[in-house]
């Protein structure tokens, strides 16, 4: 079994644990074609086609010709005819890096290595950094400066374990208050970690260069991109073929680009189930009609004939088509297993989508990782791999937070008993102090301290002890 397919496999795996969960319905990861409402899916773009063209049957010439003339350039000519098969395989066909962990990736074993992989020090430090620079922007609207300390490493560990942990419980929706509540209805790990009062990017978002940027860590490999009609283009495949990069593209065209020719579009005198095929500089085009007055367009460079897949049976589906159909799965996986345990937040913000979607996919991204590195079953069950991550990521601020004053004693002894933590009282070096056993509303400050926990104590709360019979008592409780 190859790498690739063990990938796959684990990320369809839907364990009888995660399937008993109650309350929800998504539980099952497993992608079912039949009952996902894709974006992507192929007789989805069909029904959107709206104009049918009431054209002639395709010309007797050698070429087909695109319907409007390119930018600074003459119109598209598609051949009829396919290109002759080389003897070799072309370069772009080769495959160079085979698919499964990485050399550096191997040796992370835990869910807190596997997820800092994707999230490691430069990332936090660049989330830290910005962080501060908004907290001193509006430090000036508080009060007190206490309200608007600045952040590190560790509470930025503690935020994305929250986020996760509120993705496992399914909470991302819920009001932020809501988890931090103490009528027991609120979680836990929430108000032990912290308490609740706690411009623009000059990045191109055309579908060329989002395409280009994702398939930077794939560059030359000879693997090959399937994409929907919303970033497939001619533009785009060609870029592809270079040097530079080395990759194929098959997906899916929108019907409004220019480089398809008229005899490309529906028309309601092509008979279901036929197929028009066109070559052009190592690209091929094709138009499928799957069903009366109805035509899909696909864009392919990994393809070089006007192939058409015998398994289909009378459908007679060309090979394009049903490659597209076996390879467009991934995104729809992906959005699966996202929206399984979303960390997202209901907000407007387009940044903070694109922050919340990156954890959810270092997260599944960390999940595979941890299983190829790992033999261990119980956490091969998404759920709780993501709770070990989150409880990671929260223990060390969980622990600072033992040492502030300004936490609760009630949080503070919760704090201890998770983490087995014994209480260490360190020795004030101030001269008074108020009583430790007194509310505060009796602010009285004294000198005098418990001889053992070394805190300030006061008269009505202390006994007096001869040097005798002080250490006689002292036996007593060691015996």
């Amino acid at each position: 079994m190859s790498n690739e397919t063990q990938i796959v496999q684990w990320l369809d795996e839907v364990s009888d644990e995660e399937q008993d969960v109650a309350g929800s319905d998504s539980e099952d990861e497993t992608v079912n074609d039949a009952a996902i409402d894709s974006a992507h899916d192929l007789e989805s773009e069909i029904e959107e086609s709206e104009d049918i063209q009431n054209i002639s049957e395709p010309s007797e010439g050698t070429y087909f010709l695109s319907r409007h003339t390119q930018r600074n350039g003459p119109k598209v000519k598609w051949s009829k005819v396919p290109p002759c098969n080389a003897v070799r395989t072309r370069a772009q066909n080769i495959i160079v890096h085979l698919p499964g962990v990485k050399e550096y990736a191997r040796n992370a074993k835990s869910p807190l290595e596997c997820f800092q992989l994707f999230f490691d020090r430069e990332v936090i430090q660049l989330l830290v950094t910005n962080t501060n620079l908004y907290i001193d922007k509006i430090k000036a609207r508080f009060g007190r400066d206490r309200d608007a300390l600045p952040s590190d490493d560790t509470e930025m560990n503690a935020f994305l374990g929250l986020l996760i942990m509120a993705g496992v419980l399914r909470a991302s929706h819920l009001n932020f208050i809501d988890l931090w509540a103490q009528d027991g209805s609120g979680v836990e790990m929430f108000r032990l970690t912290m308490s609740y009062k706690h411009g623009e990017y000059q990045i191109s978002n055309s579908p060329d260069d989002i395409v280009k940027r994702l398939v930077e860590p794939i560059k030359r490999s000879g693997r090959n991109i399937t994409t929907d009609n919303w970033y497939t283009s001619t533009k785009l495949a060609k870029e592809l073929l270079t040097p530079e990069y080395k990759l194929t593209l098959v997906g899916t065209l929108n019907k409004r680009k220019p480089d398809i020719p008229t005899e490309f579009l529906p028309n309601k005198n092509r008979p279901p189930h036929s197929s028009v095929f066109g070559f052009h500089n190592q690209m091929t085009i094709v138009s499928y009609v799957p069903k009366p007055k109805k035509a899909v367009v696909l864009l392919s460079t990994m393809h070089y004939d006007n192939a058409i897949d015998e398994t289909t049976g009378s459908a007679q589906k060309p090979e394009i088509i049903t490659y597209y159909n076996s390879t467009k799965g991934g995104v729809d996986c992906n959005d699966q297993l996202c929206s399984n345990y979303n960390v997202g937040r209901r907000t407007k913000d387009g940044l903070w989508l694109f922050f919340f979607h990156l954890v959810n996919v270092s997260g599944i991204n960390a999940f595979v990782i941890h299983k190829a590195n790992t033999d261990k079953g119980i956490t091969h069950i998404r759920r709780i791999f993501l709770k070990q991550l989150a409880a990671a990521l929260v223990t060390d601020h969980q622990k600072r937070r033992i040492q502030l004053r300004a936490v609760p004693t009630t949080t503070k002894k919760r704090l201890r008993e998770v983490h087995d933590v014994d209480e260490t009282v360190q020795q004030s070096t101030a001269k008074r102090g108020r009583c430790s056993s007194c509310p505060r509303k009796n602010d009285k400050k004294l000198t005098s301290k418990c001889f053992k926990c070394h805190k300030f104590i006061c008269q009505q709360h202390s006994r007096v002890y001869c040097v005798g019979c002080r250490t006689e008592e002292s036996a007593d409780e060691t015996d």
